[in-house]
């Protein structure tokens, strides 16, 4: 029986372009989105953070409520992360308030999945990344084993990124490419048997890794470039959930992938010599 059908998005980065970032057309690229999504309904609608490029509070809380009048012209549920590029000049209640949409760290279940909305801060420093969040981490290893169902967790920077040469953005600064708490966060989701993938934004690429049996999968910016020929890449995804996983990247930094079948509950041995 097949489980949820979700329709991602990420990076969207309104605003003024910069570098491959070709922001001028973020607006009609995720009305190009919703549309595609109105006519092959899907179960969730959801954001992975970066809506806009911050400029100031002003600036960003424009572009803010530009992008958010187009999500809500969806009449598919939505679910939104927090970027870093959210958080530079406005907070968690702005985008609340803006998104009419939660912006804490919570569980969503739908037909039999449940999904893992993870919210470590936001907090980024342009060289060094995002701020640690110990409490954030408390909250995931508490959370993940109250549920035996199979369990997806989103966040907006990845757990796991492996090589980063060649990528535009990150491959002079790949501490900035990944949550700094990335690697406690992994043994948490593969010591918990339930959790199949995780799935990020920020990096700007398309890209599946696979760690003691965890899926973890990144997704390209909807109007980057540097993949797709310097044009805007359109990327957004349907995957569709179940016992066989699949994922379909639309735009033009296409991927498909087929995961499984007995992809549920599978682990890894624990590596040889390791103590």
């Amino acid at each position: 029986m097949n489980g949820p059908k979700l329709a991602i998005v990420t990076d969207i980065h309104h605003g003024e372009p910069f570098g491959t970032k070709y922001s001028q057309h973020a607006l009609d690229l995720l009305a190009g989105v919703i549309d595609a999504v109105k006519a092959d309904p899907h179960d969730l609608l959801l954001d992975l953070g970066d809506r806009i490029n911050d400029a100031d509070r002003e600036s960003d809380l424009t572009r803010l409520g530009e992008v958010a009048a187009i999500f809500k012209r969806s009449n598919t549920p939505r679910a939104h992360l927090i970027g870093n590029h959210d958080f530079d000049f406005m907070d968690e209640a702005d985008n609340h308030a803006i998104l009419e949409s939660p912006m804490n760290s919570r569980s969503l279940v739908i037909k039999g999945w449940r999904l893992v909305f993870w919210y470590p801060s936001a907090r980024y420093h342009r060289t060094n990344g995002f701020n640690q969040d110990p409490g954030a981490l408390e909250w995931l290893a508490e959370e993940l084993p109250r549920d035996e169902r199979p369990t997806v967790v989103f966040t907006h920077a990845p757990l796991l990124i492996g090589p980063i040469e060649g990528n535009f953005w990150f491959e002079h600064k790949p501490q900035a490419a990944v949550n700094p708490d990335a690697d406690a966060a992994r043994r948490i989701l593969e010591a918990s048997p339930n959790v199949v993938m995780a799935i990020a934004g920020h990096v700007h690429w398309n890209r599946l890794l696979v760690s003691g049996g965890v899926h973890y999968l990144t997704l390209q910016s909807l109007i980057d470039g540097f993949t797709a020929s310097e044009v805007p890449s359109g990327t957004w995804a349907t995957i569709q959930l179940g016992e066989q996983i699949t994922v379909e990247v639309h735009g033009a930094d296409r991927m498909k992938l087929e995961l499984g079948p007995g992809i549920l509950g599978r682990r890894w041995p624990v590596p040889r010599g390791r103590k």
